[in-house]
């Protein structure tokens, strides 16, 4: 992983992609619950309460694959059978989480790619 960005190369991290997106969900929410408690600056403590303030969490996946798909070099990863897989993972926290990329944004979520 880096800057937050996942790469996989083989089929084995494919599989277990949904694990990955739902480890850093937790861990994201447990870094932001910390900050608000112990976060010796104060920006930071004011982020997470900001953060923490919100009545409903939506989670959005970003993730992009090559549009050229082949029966040789076919989507490595299907966007429904994640969705499907994080449904089950994380339940709790949002119930209808959403897979995009630079393709498939649509007007409910408010930002681009470029």
């Amino acid at each position: 992983m880096m800057n937050g960005l996942f790469i996989y190369s083989n089929t084995k991290k494919v599989l277990n992609l949904h694990k990955s997106l739902a480890k850093k969900v937790r861990d994201t929410l447990a870094g932001l619950v910390a900050a608000y408690f112990n976060a010796n600056n104060p920006l930071e403590q004011k982020l997470a309460a900001s953060a923490l303030k919100t009545t409903r969490l939506n989670l959005v996946f970003h993730i992009e694959q090559s549009m050229k798909v082949s029966k040789l070099f076919p989507r490595a990863i299907n966007p429904a059978d994640l969705v499907q897989k994080l449904k089950s993972q994380l339940k709790a926290i949002d119930a209808h989480p959403k897979i995009t990329d630079q393709y498939t944004i649509n007007a409910n979520i408010p930002w681009t790619v470029s």
